[in-house]
C-alpha cells in the first residue's frame, strides 16, 4: 500500500513536470506577434446587384415667359366680296380680292360638294396683290347644276397659287334679281391724303346692300363695303392716286347708285 502510494505521487510529480516543460516549449516557439504583411491584391469584382425602383418624379419647373405673337398666316389677310350676294348660274357678276402675293394666280371656285366643286375661272393678283376679276357666269354641267339647291346659300372661295384663301357666303336663286333703282343714296368722301387711308360715308342704300365705289373713268375699285340695316356704309382705304380731283360713284348690288367729289393732295 505504501509502495503503490510512492508511486502514485512519482507519477504526479513527473507530470506536473512535463506539463511546465510543454508550457515552457510553447512560450519559445511562438515567441512575439510578427509585423503585419502587405495586403494581398485586389480580388475581381462582384456580380452587380438588382436595379433598385426608380425614384419619384420632381416637381415640374416654372413655366417660362410667354413667347411673342406669331406672324398673321396670308390667309388671315386675304379677303374677297362679290358683286351680288344673290346670283343664277347664267348671270355675270364680279369678284374683288386683296391682301393676296404680287402675281399670285387666284382661282375662283363656288364650294358644292366634293368632287363636284364648279371652277368658275382664274385671275391675276397685282403687284399690290389685289384683283377685280368679271365673270360671265357660274355655269357648270347639268350633272353640276343639279346638285344646287336654288335659294340656298354656298362659299365662293378664292384660292392663291401661294397660299392665299378667302370666301365669301352666296345665294344661288332661280331668278336674276332685279330691285328698284333708289334715287335717294348719298355719298360723302373726306380729303384724302396721297398714299393715306381715307373714308367714305354713304346712306339712302338698301338694308345690307354691298356697295362698291370706285372712280369714274378710273381703273380699279377703290373699296366696297356692305351697307347696314338702315342702309347706310362707313368705309375707309388707302388712296393711290395722283393729286387731283375726281369723282367716284358708289354702285349697290340691288341697284343703289351715287357719286360724290374726291379730293387728292399730297399732304394736309
Amino acid at each position: 500500500m505504501t509502495a503503490n502510494l510512492k508511486t502514485i505521487a512519482s507519477a504526479g510529480r513527473a507530470g506536473l513536470v512535463f506539463a511546465l516543460f510543454a508550457a515552457f516549449a510553447f512560450l519559445i516557439a511562438c515567441g512575439p506577434q510578427g509585423p503585419q504583411g502587405d495586403p494581398g491584391p485586389e480580388g475581381p469584382p462582384g456580380d452587380p446587384g438588382p436595379a433598385g425602383e426608380p425614384g419619384r418624379p420632381g416637381a415640374p419647373g416654372i413655366p417660362g415667359p410667354e413667347g411673342p405673337p406669331g406672324e398673321a398666316s396670308p390667309a388671315a389677310q386675304t379677303k374677297i366680296i362679290v358683286s351680288k350676294d344673290r346670283l343664277t348660274l347664267n348671270e355675270p357678276f364680279e369678284v374683288w380680292g386683296s391682301g393676296f402675293e404680287p402675281g399670285e394666280s387666284v382661282t375662283i371656285q363656288l364650294e358644292i360638294d366634293d368632287p363636284l366643286n364648279r371652277v368658275v375661272g382664274d385671275t391675276t393678283a397685282s403687284a399690290s396683290g389685289s384683283f377685280r376679276a368679271r365673270f360671265d357666269e357660274i355655269g357648270g354641267d347639268s350633272r353640276t347644276q343639279a346638285r344646287i339647291t336654288r335659294g340656298e346659300v354656298y362659299t365662293l372661295m378664292a384660292l392663291g397659287s401661294s397660299g392665299g384663301r378667302a370666301s365669301v357666303p352666296v345665294m344661288i336663286v332661280g331668278e336674276v334679281f332685279t330691285p328698284a333703282v333708289s334715287a335717294t343714296s348719298s355719298l360723302l368722301a373726306e380729303v384724302a391724303v396721297q398714299g393715306e387711308f381715307s373714308r367714305f360715308w354713304g346712306a339712302g342704300f338698301k338694308a345690307d346692300e354691298i356697295v362698291s365705289i370706285s372712280v369714274v373713268g378710273g381703273p380699279q375699285v377703290l373699296v366696297a363695303g356692305k351697307a347696314n340695316a338702315s342702309g347706310a356704309l362707313q368705309v375707309e382705304e388707302r388712296i393711290n392716286l395722283n393729286p387731283g380731283i375726281y369723282t367716284v360713284r358708289a354702285v349697290g348690288d340691288m341697284g343703289s347708285e351715287a357719286t360724290a367729289p374726291l379730293v387728292v393732295v399730297l399732304e394736309k
